[in-house]
């Protein structure tokens, strides 16, 4: 589910059935991977998720708030929310590109508490072998594996910010060269994009 924002702000719910994600192959690392069935649903969500920018019925929105089902949100608190980053935006040079909610990992270690948490899930497991490959991959760039993690289920994005439209594409690359598993790509794409996000405890929304 997305909400979208101008100066007001509109809910919008998705098919996810009808975005149209390649189920051709498998990451592009492993593509002798595949994609299942349920891969496909899954990656077709996570279109959503984290390509607003390419979703016709989000083109004309200024941010846009992800949820999924997991998440409830009152109509106060999501206008509070957008009034929020919108007003700490103004303090940023170039403004906010997105905003994001920590998870509550620790910052040394994030990284592989998620990963072995995600080897304990079946929908994650067959993927091990490419998610060691990315794994692998990051550490002979000598990128560092301490850094803070955000949750997947809950962001805003500031479309018409054009690093926002960066980070969704290189996230999303990192994603379906590794695995289903979006929240492990995530951590390796926000770097370059540091000064333009709002990185905020559960509580800050």
């Amino acid at each position: 589910m997305a909400l979208a924002s101008a100066r007001q702000w509109t809910p919008i719910l998705l098919n996810a059935s009808r975005i149209p994600f390649d189920a051709s192959g498998g990451p592009s690392a492993m593509p002798e991977l595949g994609w299942t069935a349920e891969d496909t649903e899954n990656m077709r969500a996570k279109y959503v998720k984290i390509l607003s920018h390419t979703i016709p019925e989000l083109r004309a929105c200024n941010l846009v708030l992800y949820m999924d089902s997991k998440i409830q949100l009152t109509n106060a608190q999501a206008a509070g929310m957008f009034a929020k980053i919108e007003k700490a935006s103004r303090g940023m040079p170039g403004g906010a590109c997105a905003a994001l909610v920590r998870h509550r990992r620790t910052f040394h270690g994030a990284f592989f508490q998620e990963v072995d948490e995600s080897y304990n899930q079946p929908r994650y497991l067959r993927f091990r072998p490419s998610i060691d490959k990315q794994i692998e991959h990051h550490r002979q760039k000598h990128e560092s594996f301490d850094g803070v993690m955000h949750l997947g289920n809950l962001h805003v994005f500031n479309l018409t910010h054009a690093d926002a439209v960066r980070l969704q594409n290189s996230w999303w690359e990192e994603t379906v060269t590794y695995s289903i598993q979006d929240q492990l790509s995530q951590f390796w794409q926000l770097e370059p994009f540091r000064g333009c996000l709002l990185s905020w405890t559960s509580g800050d929304w």
